[in-house]
């Protein structure tokens, strides 16, 4: 009845383990469509349990209240039409969907706060475009949970939860057949696109924001920053996603073909592939091999006997998998002189694309198809508009790779000061020691 990450959430109640930073999981009960998420703690404990025979027990003993109708949960809402409507959709979702369980759990949330606006017992067929046009409205002028009002791209996913809820309901004949108020709207009256953040690295703030991860000391208080080295690495030289660089396995590494192999495996945490062509092989280029080389001998090695894992990127803390990036890149970028918040998997993503596109080919240009290929686009359209840039440096290799000493000639040649030149506390010869 628990389930283990990775996997998609099993309908109906059931039991769902909250994995950490630190500690161990701990065990919640899953009560929807009856109820809602609550934590399975014993008497007189602040929080969840970790013993899993424990939560078993709880569970049940939760589980019969409720539908006895003696207990109700502390997240239950009264259930009108609409409300019961939206449950039951959920609930199909979650029993026949190849969706991610976090997908699922936002598409709950969005259809929830479109019943608290609309009304619970509101039948859905009474809902007309006008009626959305107003929802979306009140959506820009009201703060979310975190104080902040809801971007443009949010509200677009809240409509597109109503409509995939208007879609079922045609099926089942909740409306009539074609009846879908989102698809009437107006463009003017839809929620616009936020532009995409222009965040991406020169070849030559690359290698300098590589050079302060090789030689960064990490204290005993942050055991994760001894991995920031080979993770910034791979993101940078493979131009891989958050959830496939984070997801790979000892056994996605070829270094016999130098491939790196992008594909669904027991560690991702999302679809098996975002696109036609997200299961591919991916150059491991000899810098890259270098560093994951002296990793799998080194660090790699005491966190595989530790955890007893096959994962390449283990969190030392817990041995499950890491999935903030934040704490592990900030304190990198600061010590190179490069600005905090700012460059994550999607930055290095970009990075590695127009660093590619400068790639010699025996001795000619690239072609955009390769790169494209090694991104798994199904189309040169994300290379051209989204991810291959322009730089102020033509960096031409047969390879790609982010040396600081060859990026700091190139940079300097064309009068662009490097960014070791100006780094807080600290300077080349230091980060070099």
């Amino acid at each position: 009845m628990s389930r283990k990450r990775g996997q998609r959430e099993a309908p109906g109640p059931h039991i769902w383990w909250r994995v950490q930073k630190s500690g161990p999981p701990r065990a919640y009960g899953d009560f929807r469509p009856i109820g809602g998420k609550e934590p399975l703690k014993a008497e007189g404990e602040r929080f969840a349990t970790t013993d899993p025979m424990l939560a078993q027990v709880l569970f049940g003993e939760r589980l019969k209240a409720i539908r006895a109708g003696v207990a109700t949960s502390p997240r239950a809402r009264p259930r009108g039409e609409l409300a019961k409507l939206a449950a039951q959709y959920v609930l199909t979702r979650r029993s026949g969907s190849r969706a991610t369980a976090a997908w699922l759990d936002q598409t709950e949330t969005f259809l929830g706060r479109a019943v608290e606006y609309f009304g619970a017992d509101r039948s859905p067929a009474s809902i007309e475009p006008d009626h959305v046009a107003a929802w979306v409205v009140h959506m820009r002028s009201e703060d979310s949970v975190r104080g902040r009002r809801y971007s443009e791209e949010t509200i677009r996913k809240h409509l597109h939860g109503l409509s995939g809820f208007y879609r079922l309901a045609q099926r089942r004949k909740w409306v009539p057949m074609g009846y879908n108020p989102v698809g009437l709207l107006e463009d003017y009256e839809r929620p616009g696109r936020d532009p995409s953040p222009d965040n991406w690295l020169e070849v030559h703030e690359a290698a300098a924001l590589l050079e302060a991860a090789r030689s960064y000391r990490a204290g005993k208080h942050e055991p994760r920053m001894a991995l920031a080295y080979p993770i910034i690495a791979t993101f940078l030289l493979t131009g891989g996603r958050a959830d496939e660089v984070l997801g790979l396995d000892l056994n996605d590494l070829h270094f016999a073909r130098k491939q790196v192999h992008f594909h669904a495996n027991q560690w991702r945490r999302g679809k098996g592939g975002k696109t036609a062509g997200a299961a591919r092989y991916v150059p491991m280029w000899p810098q890259l091999e270098a560093i994951l080389r002296e990793y799998l001998e080194g660090q790699h090695l005491e966190l595989r006997l530790r955890f007893d894992t096959t994962m390449l990127f283990p969190s030392p803390e817990t041995g499950g998998r890491i999935v903030d990036l934040r704490k592990l890149v900030d304190p990198i970028a600061r010590r190179a002189g490069l600005p905090e918040g700012k460059y994550r998997a999607t930055a290095f993503r970009k990075t590695f694309a127009t660093a590619a596109l400068q790639v010699l080919d025996n001795g000619v240009p690239i072609a955009p198809r390769t790169v494209q290929g090694w991104l798994g686009h199904k189309s040169g359209q994300m290379l051209e508009a989204v991810y291959g840039r322009l730089g102020a440096v033509r960096h031409r290799s047969a390879v790609v790779e982010y040396r600081l000493e060859s990026s700091a000639e190139s940079s300097e040649a064309h009068g662009i000061s490097h960014p070791l030149s100006h780094a807080n506390a600290t300077d080349s010869a230091t980060l070099r020691e």
